[in-house]
């Protein structure tokens, strides 16, 4: 809210006094009259804004922009007040209105005044929660133009531009505030992260070591300490394939981190020394993420996952689907399941597979790839009447998937070729499956494994032998609930 010198001064001593913990905010003012002065009305204003009563903030400004139609500073804190008042509604179309109001009176406030950045700034605003997002950077670039040595608003515009995906423009901003504060922390630290985004991990490193250096931790401003920039920094060093250098940073993470051992960092180290063929450090490091305080905490047991997958890949086979089972026991979660059910039919024990696949559909909506994999578990105990209704569905479900998709999803369209072969519609299967692969090949940027394990699913299909989802590899697929 924007008052007069004197309003000003008194509402900064208000805030103080009630930030002591002394409440000693005047008594409230009587409402306004009509015959009030433009200052008592200002004051009256002011005065209710401070104690929240936001409706009769409204009212006062809405006199003084009764009497003066041009007058910036009441626009400016109508919008506001209709802004706050927003944050007490309970009906949203109510709350939608007073968005609206506010928006209309900023707009107001940017014609009387154009030249004022804040009303620029707090219109962008609303125009980012209402997803306007041209209007929103229109707004945001205004407010740069209008104080272009103000870091601050380039932040503004370079966090925007990030959740838009326009890195490049995002990184500009950054770099822009830093030469006008060569040292501000949040810029360093926005910037490694756009930079991590975009893979471009030796950019990513200067700025986490510049940060490491400069460390936040002497500000209390700053939420952000070395712990969190070692951790960045580690996974800017394995993104880059320097896993040497990223075990040494998650080292010194979970050294600061002391008594807090923290869960992320003992898998994501257990996973680099598993990449060196340090299977000893490896199953060390997952046994201490199983541990950490947070460990409960986590939605999914990637440790548990890890760590099976590493035994399975040792031949301790037990080992790894007793870690499997339990897995998805405390932390429910579908490709978890699948691993879990694969490695289940290939040890043989094909009943628990059916369990397993079963509990995956009713507990976490697996859908086809359940139903897929259950049938292939009821096949290899020899009940073909169950695995034909099993594929059956799947397939069902597939093609329903499929025509949602408008048949433009080429992971759909791989899955339903592999029940069709189960099906022994190898004709179908093969048409389906050139299909995804085509469509896989025009993406963006194309999944080089996807496309070679679907070049090899064509190869079957062409031969009239089927996928066989139960001897597909026995791994963890990265990831996280929500995605699956």
């Amino acid at each position: 809210m924007k008052t007069p010198l004197i309003l000003a001064c008194w509402l900064l001593l208000a805030t103080t006094v009630v930030a002591y913990g002394m409440p000693r905010l005047p008594p409230e003012l009587p409402p306004p009259q009509r015959g009030d002065s433009i200052d008592t009305l200002y004051e009256k204003g002011a005065n209710a804004q401070a104690l929240r009563d936001f409706k009769r903030a409204i009212e006062c400004w809405s006199m003084v922009i009764d009497r003066r139609p041009d007058d910036a500073t009441a626009h400016f804190n109508r919008a506001a007040a209709y802004e706050d008042l927003t944050a007490d509604e309970q009906n949203e179309a109510v709350e939608a209105a007073d968005i609206d109001k506010a928006l209309a009176d900023y707009s107001e406030a940017i014609r009387i005044d154009p030249k004022d950045p804040e009303a620029w700034w707090r219109r962008a605003q609303i125009y980012e929660g209402k997803q306007l997002f041209d209007k929103a950077v229109a707004d945001y670039s205004a407010v740069v133009e209008a104080d272009p040595q103000g870091a601050p608003p380039l932040m503004k515009r370079a966090e925007f531009y990030a959740s838009q995906h326009e890195t490049d423009k995002s990184i500009a901003d950054y770099t822009a505030a830093l030469r006008i504060d060569p040292k501000l922390i949040a810029a360093y630290r926005e910037r490694s992260g756009v930079y991590i985004s975009v893979k471009d991990w030796d950019h990513a490193i200067a700025d986490l070591t510049w940060l490491i250096a400069h460390d936040g931790k002497n500000d209390p401003r700053e939420p952000f300490h070395n712990e969190d920039y070692y951790h960045s920094r580690a996974e800017a060093y394995a993104g880059k394939g320097d896993i040497d250098k990223a075990i040494a940073d998650y080292t010194e993470t979970i050294r600061l981190a002391g008594d807090d051992q923290p869960y992320g960092d003992y898998v994501e180290r257990g996973e680099l020394y598993r990449a060196k063929g340090d299977s000893a450090r490896a199953l060390a490091d997952y046994t201490a993420a199983l541990k950490s305080d947070d460990a409960d905490q986590q939605d999914r047991d990637f440790a548990r996952m890890y760590r099976g997958e590493l035994y399975w890949s040792m031949g301790e086979k037990d080992k790894a689907v007793a870690d499997f089972t339990k897995a998805v026991e405390l932390k429910p979660w579908t490709y978890d399941y699948f691993t879990c059910a694969r490695a289940l039919m290939q040890s043989g024990k094909f009943d628990k597979a059916i369990a397993i696949c079963t509990q995956a559909i009713e507990l976490c909506d697996a859908g086809p790839p359940g139903l897929e994999l259950r049938a292939a578990a009821h096949a290899a105990r020899g009940d073909a009447k169950k695995a034909a209704a099993d594929f059956h569905e799947a397939e069902d479900g597939l093609k329903e998937m499929c025509t949602s998709g408008k048949w433009k999803v080429a992971e759909d369209i791989d899955e339903l070729a592999g029940v069709e072969s189960r099906l022994g519609k190898f004709d179908m299967a093969q048409r389906h499956e050139q299909m995804a692969l085509d469509l896989a090949r025009s993406g963006k940027d194309p999944d080089a494994k996807l496309l070679k394990a679907m070049e090899a699913r064509l190869a079957l299909y062409k031969q009239n032998k089927p996928r066989l989802v139960e001897n597909e590899p026995v791994e963890v697929t990265p990831g996280y609930p929500g995605e699956m």
